[in-house]
């Protein structure tokens, strides 16, 4: 059985997913134990930032070291989150975009998003979310989607379009949270800037940071 989702908790642009049962909480690092780090394919094909929970701030698997990533694209000479004063999901780059899986895996649960917020006003609904098992016992959760392509017990390809980027659940902007794990232990998310480099090569820069749009 796959882990179960609740809400737990609050952070920036509030995902609240947190892996109860069978996994719970984090185990507490020791104190001369490294972070482990899971490098996955970038999760978003548009240009992106990133902010990172640092340890300590959450402690349930999914949310503990976690990352948001928000679209951004350069406009009137600045890189931005949205257009004009970001008060409709419209406004935001990152609404639509193509969520990427991050890794060659199996889908263990697909939850839809109950509902959709408006920028600057928090949800109280459940998020949509994919969660994905690899091979060698990494899990990986995709937060606060839509429109979600796959289904539980679904092999997908690293890349490969498995939702868009929305704006739900206790969420105060689009975005996407990645939580990754194994075992009991949170790990810490890189991308594979390789991999990056190389969507942006076949994209163009242009298209990628949103020149072209």
């Amino acid at each position: 059985m796959p882990p179960r989702l609740e809400a737990r908790g609050a952070f920036f642009c509030n995902i609240e997913l947190v892996i109860s049962d069978p996994t719970g909480p984090v185990r507490l690092r020791a104190e001369n134990e490294e972070i482990e780090v899971v490098v996955i394919h970038p999760v978003l094909s548009k240009a992106f930032i990133m902010a990172e929970h640092p340890e300590g701030q959450l402690h349930w698997l999914g949310d503990a070291l976690g990352t948001d990533f928000m679209v951004v694209q350069f406009l009137d000479g600045w890189m931005r989150m949205y257009r004009g004063d970001g008060r409709a999901n419209e406004d935001w780059f990152g609404w639509g975009a193509e969520v990427l899986a991050p890794f060659d895996g199996m889908v263990r649960f697909v939850r839809q998003p109950t509902g959709v917020n408006t920028p600057g006003n928090r949800g109280d609904g459940k998020a949509g979310s994919i969660m994905f098992e690899r091979e060698d016992g990494v899990w990986v959760i995709l937060g606060h989607v839509m429109e979600i392509a796959v289904s539980e017990g679904e092999e997908v390809l690293a890349g490969q379009v498995v939702a868009r980027l929305g704006n739900n659940g206790t969420s105060w902007c689009p975005h996407l949270h990645v939580g990754a794990w194994k075992g009991d232990q949170p790990l810490q998310i890189r991308v594979d800037l390789a991999m990056l480099g190389r969507m942006v090569a076949v994209r163009g820069e242009g298209s990628y940071y949103g020149l072209e749009e």
